[in-house]
């Protein structure tokens, strides 16, 4: 069995078979005081990107790791609070008595067997919406975009958008209301940049009211509401790109940094505004 280290440097390198052996290895495996602590980092590593199959022998194997010492392990790198809760109760570590071949599913998150038509299960109380992607037809589950194409789970016509484009629809946006406003300063009187400071916010506010800013426009990315997946209204662009956008500028342009460390990369005034910022999947 290959220790954590030596698998969190091969795992990029690995094929889903190869992550399938894996898991299926750790499945049969006699855990003991031993290995336990080599399991569970090894679990850490695997649950990256799996498929549903691969998923649910994880959470078993933690539920099995729970069992045998109860409380020593933390399985927060699960992500899901509601598979989490269900791993430390006492109850989830007995197994269930229904078999899976009389009409029943498994649960994908706490591995119990649940009716076929279930929307939520009644174990951990894990949601099953939306989380099979409508572009790949693999699931994803609790993540806004899909782990395996990236298209937005909600929507699949549109996809997370590329930092490098976001960053210049930034840049356009900034040359757009400060360069003007520059220039006057340094060729016109006095009150010639506030006329045109004025001028300009008017303008890049009717612009909002198309549903976008110029940058985004100009480097077709789009806003999308991140609760419902579909194109954000007038108000909520206008909310995201003045007072919400302002917000993380003025804490030392952290709001703008937060996006490049979120999944989602959402940045603070992403998140104020329940929005989201995509691309439409079939462009290049």
């Amino acid at each position: 069995m290959l220790d954590a280290e030596t698998l969190r440097d091969l795992f990029d390198h690995l094929s889903h078979e190869d992550r399938k052996e894996c898991v299926d290895e750790l499945a049969r495996l006699e855990i003991s005081e031993k290995n336990a602590d080599q399991v569970y980092n090894i679990l850490k590593v695997l649950e990256t990107g799996l498929d549903v199959n691969m998923a649910i022998q994880v959470r078993a194997i933690c539920r099995k790791l729970e069992s045998q010492f109860p409380g020593k392990f933390s399985f927060e790198f699960l992500t899901s609070q509601p598979v989490i809760r269900h791993l430390l109760k006492p109850e989830a570590c007995e197994t269930s008595s229904v078999d899976s071949s009389n009409g029943f599913k498994i649960c994908p998150f706490c591995t119990e067997n649940i009716p076929p038509d279930s929307r939520e299960c009644p174990f951990c109380q894990a949601s099953f919406e939306n989380h099979t992607c409508r572009n790949c037809g693999k699931h994803s589950y609790e993540s806004m975009f899909c782990i395996w194409c990236g298209s937005l789970m909600q929507n699949p016509a549109w996809q997370k958008a590329p930092l490098p484009r976001r960053v210049a629809a930034v840049i356009i946006d900034a040359s757009i209301l400060a360069i003007p406003v520059m220039l006057s300063e340094m060729y016109f009187s006095a009150m010639a940049p506030y006329q045109i400071a004025i001028a300009i916010i008017t303008f890049y506010t009717a612009f909002l009211l198309t549903g976008s800013s110029p940058g985004k426009r100009a480097t077709g990315l789009f806003l999308m509401n991140s609760l419902k997946g579909n194109q954000a209204g007038i108000l909520q662009v206008i909310f995201r790109e003045l007072p919400c956008r302002m917000l993380s500028l003025m804490l030392l342009g952290l709001g703008f940094f937060w996006g490049l460390f979120d999944e989602n990369g959402q940045t603070w005034h992403d998140i104020l505004a329940k929005s989201v910022v995509v691309k439409k999947i079939d462009q290049d």
